[in-house]
């Protein structure tokens, strides 16, 4: 599953343009559709990994979640096709160019994901614990038995 389009993720790289394929009086871009779709391919591959890590069963269905996860989507692949259209260590692909930009903000992303601030549907967390969600009157998560109280769930319904 797709988080996003490649046309989503040029909609950050305004300057860019579309990407093409080689073509009989057609000249390919850097980089070309088929390199731009192998890298959100890639791109979902990686969210995918982080979401499994943290114990979410795909795909995600939480229309926040699936909202958030477009954002990710967008930015890592427009940071992937920034770095292959500028290579170069200045200019856009150097430090402070759109390339390290787009980078900065995907790892971040990815960041926030592993530490826990995704929140997807219920159904969608992985775990036989009745407990997740909760939180014990100190404020600790619970991830084990109810049976011991007491506890708070963390979100209203």
């Amino acid at each position: 599953m797709s988080y996003c389009t490649v046309t989503e993720a040029l909609s950050l790289l305004p300057t860019l343009g579309t990407l093409r394929d080689a073509a009989t009086g057609v000249t390919a871009t850097v980089p070309s559709a088929t390199q731009g779709a192998a890298m959100l391919t890639a791109t979902d591959a990686e969210i995918n990994a982080h979401l499994i890590d943290k114990g979410h069963e795909l795909p995600v269905t939480g229309a926040e979640a699936l909202a958030y996860l477009k954002a990710v989507a967008m930015t890592g692949t427009a940071a992937r096709i920034a770095k292959a259209k500028w290579p170069a260590d200045s200019g856009p692909g150097g430090d402070s160019g759109a390339a390290s930009a787009l980078r900065g903000d995907y790892t971040a992303m990815l960041a926030f994901i592993d530490g826990g601030g995704l929140s997807v549907a219920s159904s969608d967390v992985v775990g036989s614990s009745v407990a997740h969600g909760f939180r014990d009157s100190e404020g600790t998560a619970l991830s084990g038995s109810t049976l011991v109280a007491p506890f708070s769930r963390e979100t209203e319904f």
